[in-house]
């Protein structure tokens, strides 16, 4: 080969490991800013805000113990009981149904869960326009009532996940 060749050559070959050693400087300096960023706990508070659905958790009592961005959708959780008259114990009361009062319309209802497990609902329906109503599916749930056990049972916890419209 002449020396037109092997100059030819070696400007390729240089030509290649610059742009192989700016491709792999900027490859190390991306990856070394998103460390730096999930290492930030500002940044990580950020996403998780803007990931995670507005909940609140709440008793029967309608005590709310954990409100996480809920209060800008609903106004109040209302929770109603009926008394239960059988012949083999006293009367008591039982969760019938809990009504989510909304702030503003909401296409999608929210989703509740008893976090105690006792309990399942109906799907919720939409009452009074903007609000939801979920009624409590009875069937084979376990009803504990101070005459039969030791003192009064702790309340039913429940979680009210809220799904924002778009």
């Amino acid at each position: 080969m002449n020396i037109m060749n092997w100059t030819i050559v070696s400007v390729g070959v240089a030509f290649f490991l610059c742009v192989f050693g700016v491709a792999n400087y900027l490859s190390n300096s991306i990856d070394k800013q998103i460390e730096a960023k999930f290492s930030d706990p500002k940044f990580i508070k950020e996403v998780a805000d803007k990931i995670r659905l507005p909940f609140v958790i709440f008793d029967e009592n309608e005590r709310v113990t954990v409100n996480s961005g809920a209060e800008e959708y609903i106004d109040s959780v209302l929770v109603t009981k009926k008394t239960i008259t059988d012949n083999t114990v006293q009367p008591y009361k039982i969760i019938d149904t809990i009504k989510v009062k909304c702030k503003s319309f909401m296409s999608t209802s929210p989703v509740l869960q008893c976090i105690t497990g006792r309990m399942q609902f109906y799907d919720a329906k939409r009452v009074d326009e903007k609000d939801w109503i979920f009624t409590v599916y009875h069937g084979g749930q376990f009803i504990v009532t101070e005459s039969l056990s030791q003192g009064e049972p702790p309340p039913e916890l429940f979680k009210l996940d809220i799904i924002p419209n778009n």
